[in-house]
């Protein structure tokens, strides 16, 4: 492994970390959640900062990556993100409309598909809201237009983001997003583009090498946290933006420096193992496996609601971590369509958040 590998290993683990959360998260259907006070906090919690986590990683990547992509001009640049980060949305939102279209075609799918909140729809429909993101279907994949487009406003207006000045107008973005209706994925960049800003920022600090700094930010995530659960904060939609980017930050920040400690030991190697499968995970494990799996286990089976989370949990991770090893690796077509790798060679395909 060469230096710089070493040197970012910790940021693979902390990609296994947000996969885990967000393969957890999704175990929490609406009738599981719906059902329990405590699920429905542990829902919240990780969805205040898991795809935050995920972004803070890309504008870090994105930082130590950045004289290779200028490098590669605009043409090359949109090109490969184009490849690499739109191809897999709109083949796997096809996909996945496609089966669910199938499904309801099954009385017993679909009554598991209408109790879990699905509809019929129009092909045209269908693909207007994969364009837009207006209203589609599958929830978890927003993370993916919005990770383009904010990749195209930084490489357009350069380094000017990573410093304050452009940091404090990111925050100001985010303010905006609590206080205008928004177009889908407008919103989404302004409410997340201030997390890769962060993340960009850091890089020219290397603060992530700074595990001292973990008792300080879980201090300020778990206060921060409860503050906003217990309705504090509810009179200012100012007040609630903030609190959202300082919890999506400090929450970042804490499993980013436990991701530094668990380097090399038993827990932070099967969470490599999971960040090596990170784009796969994300990608595949909704809406057939978890949300899939749980709405038949709910219909069908008396089995309690957390061994039903437990099952679509491992499910989640390890069914697109097998089908990406001896299936879609080794079809170059399939590979490309799905992962936005057409190379020759049979590779692992990370998710491109750098």
């Amino acid at each position: 492994m060469e230096d710089s590998d070493r040197r970012l290993s910790f940021i693979n683990i902390a990609r296994g970390f947000a996969n885990f959360f967000v393969v957890l998260l999704h175990t929490f259907v609406p009738e599981i959640r719906g059902n329990s006070p405590a699920v429905l906090t542990a829902f919240f919690w990780m969805n205040a900062f898991t795809f935050q986590l995920f972004m803070v990683i890309s504008g870090y990547l994105y930082e130590r990556g950045y004289g290779k992509y200028r490098a590669k001009g605009y043409a090359g640049f949109f090109r490969g993100k184009l490849q690499t980060v739109i191809l897999p949305y709109v083949s796997v939102s096809a996909l996945s409309y496609v089966g669910i279209g199938l499904a309801f075609l099954a009385p017993p799918l679909a009554r598991v598909l209408q109790t879990g909140g699905y509809a019929p729809f129009r092909i045209f429909d269908a693909a207007l809201q994969i364009i837009t993101y207006e209203g589609h279907i599958i929830n978890h994949l927003w993370f993916l237009p919005t990770l383009f487009l904010i990749f195209a406003l930084t490489y357009i207006t350069g380094r000017f983001f990573a410093g304050l000045p452009g940091l404090l107008i990111s925050v100001a973005l985010s303010l905006l997003s609590y206080h205008i209706v928004m177009p889908a994925l407008v919103y989404r960049v302004c409410a997340m583009f201030v997390f890769f800003n962060i993340g960009r920022r850091i890089a020219f600090v290397d603060a992530f090498s700074q595990t001292k700094r973990l008792a300080v930010m879980l201090v300020v995530f778990i206060g921060a946290f409860a503050a906003d659960r217990a309705g504090l904060l509810d009179r200012s939609r100012s007040l609630q933006a903030i609190s959202a980017i300082v919890i999506g930050t400090s929450g970042a920040m804490v499993f980013i420096a436990i991701s530094r400690i668990v380097e090399g030991k038993a827990l932070g190697r099967g969470l490599s193992w999971i960040g090596d499968n990170s784009f796969a995970i994300y990608l595949l494990h909704q809406p057939f496996i978890v949300s899939g799996i749980s709405g038949i286990l709910l219909m069908f089976t008396a089995l309690p609601h957390l061994v039903i989370c437990a099952i679509t949990l491992a499910l989640g991770i390890l069914l697109p971590s097998l089908l990406n090893r001896f299936v879609i690796s080794r079809i170059r077509l399939l590979r490309g369509l799905l992962l936005g790798d057409f190379s020759a060679n049979e590779t692992q395909v990370e998710k491109r958040n750098g």
